[in-house]
């Protein structure tokens, strides 16, 4: 299978939506979880990314509702946002409620690219590294690269003259997926799992758009190796099942549903950057994704 298959197989696939019930807008959650901080609340976590359950549970009690995916992702999506700022014991509010309130649909953007852009939550992060067999200390140097991980030790061996590659190939992947899911109809939804064969077959593409074959890096290994085929394809659809779950169902872009089936909010992922990529950059690399099949075939 080709990305250009794996990303018809997507569309293909697409069934009519059932009634759902109404949700509450990321935004109105956001400036509730402003307002409680403001009231004097403490937004403690139980390790820098992910809110404390107990105030999970006085959030829901003052409010009457838990937004999709639960208080403590939306927590971990707004520290990626600029929203709050992520301490060891506690989540520090750094917006205002009315800053949110007077632009209401640019957070969803916003939230997304807390991943996309900063790979924050670190959890879905590593899902993501663990899926397309990146060592894991170049999975610490990306992140701290671009904002996410924040850790005292120096640069592993290697940083300098590898993390072009591994930044390419990590971004790269999530280029593939995201312009897939600019495709997809509103009015429909999808299996996750096909979603799984799309981000696998992006990560094929990835790593030889991103010349990432080189087995090492001064003594480093870019990849772990030895993973089987059925291995990759499982971890694969885990981390779309992450992705899903900690940063699209978040942020307002997707819904799930009980039976793995999700939809999505396409016009909420157009203006989307990836890494330091804009939209034509994007394009741009699904265009060479796409001619690879080409390239192969002569």
């Amino acid at each position: 299978m080709s990305l250009l298959q794996a990303h018809q197989k997507l569309l293909e696939s697409g069934r009519p939506r059932g009634a759902e019930p109404d949700i509450v807008a990321p935004s109105r959650a956001l400036v509730d979880l402003v307002r409680f901080a403001d009231d004097g609340h403490t937004l403690a976590s139980i390790h820098p990314w992910e809110l404390a359950p107990r105030v999970s549970r006085e959030l829901e009690d003052r409010f009457g509702y838990t937004p999709p995916g639960g208080w403590a992702r939306l927590t971990g999506l707004a520290a990626g946002a600029g929203i709050v700022h992520a301490t060891p014991d506690r989540f520090v509010v750094l917006a205002t409620a009315d800053w949110i309130e007077g632009q209401p649909h640019r957070f969803c953007t916003r939230m997304v690219e807390a991943f996309t852009k900063r790979l924050i939550p670190p959890a879905a992060a590593a899902a993501l590294y663990v899926a397309l067999d990146v060592h894991p200390l170049w999975g610490l140097e990306l992140g701290r690269d671009v904002g996410a991980c924040q850790h005292p030790h120096g640069p592993s061996p290697g940083a300098k003259t590898a993390l072009p590659v591994v930044r390419e190939l990590v971004f790269g992947t999530l280029t593939g997926l995201v312009t897939s899911l600019r495709c997809v109809e509103a009015d429909l939804r999808y299996p996750a799992d096909v979603l799984g064969d799309v981000l696998w077959e992006s990560a094929v593409s990835a790593r030889r758009l991103a010349g990432a074959e080189a087995r090492e890096h001064n003594g480093l290994p870019v990849f772990l190796d030895g993973a089987t085929e059925e291995r990759r394809m499982l971890t694969t659809r885990l981390a779309v099942s992450d992705l899903l779950d900690f940063v699209f169902v978040p942020a307002g872009v997707a819904r799930r549903d009980d039976s793995g089936w999700f939809h999505v909010d396409r016009d909420a992922l157009l203006d989307v950057r990836i890494g330091d990529w804009a939209l034509e950059q994007q394009v741009s690399w699904w265009n060479d994704a796409l001619m690879l099949r080409k390239r192969h075939a002569c």
